[in-house]
Order: C-alpha cells, then sequence, then structure tokens
C-alpha cells in the first residue's frame, strides 16, 4: 500500500513539472546547437533581417554574424550577434536592450525556460539565469547605466569563456605581483 501511494505521490509530482523544462532555446528562430552559419544566414535573408560576418569570437574560436532584427520589433533591440565554433555551428546569441526590459524578458523567460538564479535587488544589479536542454540563458541589467545585456549560451561557449577568462586572471595576477 505504501508502494502504490509513492508511486502516486510521483506520478503526480512529475505531472506537476511545467512544459517548459523541455523548450529549447531559439532566440528570433536561431537555435542554439542545431543551426549553422549557412542555415543561419538563410533565416536571415528568409526573414529580411539585414546582416554581416563580423570577427573571430575569441572564446569558440568561430566567426561571428552580426544581425539586424530591427524589424522584428521587440522591446528595442535592434541588433543580434550570432556567435559560431570553429565547425560553424551556433554557439550563443547575445544583444543588448533598455534595462527598463528586464522584467518583461525575464516574464518571457520564466514561461519558457527553467529558472536557475534570480536577483532584483532594491538598488544594485539585476540578474536573472535560466536553463533550457540547449543553453543557458542569462539576463544582466547593471544598476548604472541603461542597457542590459541577454545572452543565450551553449555550455561549451560557457566552459570556454571560463576557462580562458580565468587563464588571463591567473596572467594578470602573476604579471601584478611580479612588478613588488
Amino acid at each position: 500500500m505504501i508502494f502504490i501511494r509513492s508511486f502516486l505521490f510521483l506520478i503526480i509530482l512529475f505531472s506537476a513539472v511545467p512544459s517548459f523544462a523541455a523548450e529549447r532555446a531559439a532566440p528570433f528562430g536561431f537555435e542554439i546547437g542545431a543551426d549553422t552559419l549557412i542555415s543561419s544566414r538563410t533565416k536571415a535573408i528568409e526573414k529580411g533581417y539585414w546582416h554581416q560576418i563580423n570577427n573571430q569570437n575569441k572564446y569558440s574560436g568561430g566567426l561571428m554574424l552580426d544581425v539586424d532584427v530591427s524589424s522584428a520589433q521587440v522591446n528595442g533591440v535592434k541588433t543580434i550577434i550570432l556567435i559560431f565554433d570553429r565547425h560553424e555551428t551556433l554557439q550563443g546569441v547575445t544583444f543588448k536592450t533598455h534595462k527598463q526590459h528586464f522584467f518583461d524578458f525575464n516574464g518571457y523567460m520564466s514561461q519558457k525556460y527553467a529558472p536557475v538564479k534570480y536577483r532584483t535587488p532594491l538598488v544594485g544589479n539585476n540578474h536573472a539565469e535560466y536553463h533550457a536542454p540547449n543553453a543557458i540563458i542569462e539576463l544582466n541589467a547593471p544598476y548604472e547605466g541603461f542597457e542590459m545585456n541577454i545572452l543565450y549560451a551553449s555550455q561549451e561557449l560557457l566552459s570556454a569563456f571560463q576557462r580562458i577568462s580565468k587563464a588571463k586572471d591567473k596572467k594578470q595576477k602573476k604579471n601584478e605581483a611580479s612588478q613588488f
């Protein structure tokens, strides 16, 4: 009898899990980890978005693509940057908008993705982080300034960023220590 109750409890518990947990990250229709440079350029053309290839990304080793999405009319977002790896697979999407839209974007994200962190102090930086099966999504609205950053990144891109940043910090500290 206890086994049946436990089993029914688990069924009820897992059926109550929100459906957003399986939603894949695809900002502006560009899917992280699935789209390639060619498919992204094709999608941009089909949607009427102007785009141009940018420099190489120092974390992924691949190209970046600037895409003008102003015709999508999304809360002040004008340009997004698509970040590809060496194999031309989309690893990240980043863009900026006015920080007054933090709560709007946070509301959109909370309906689609699993929340990881959320911080909105009375005074200070607003930050929210979400998880999708193919990406981590971060919203950062600094207290100072007028813009907020939104980043959709694969785990591979985030790991590369952390590894390179850590090595850079270590080199900086070694350089500083050698000055004394």
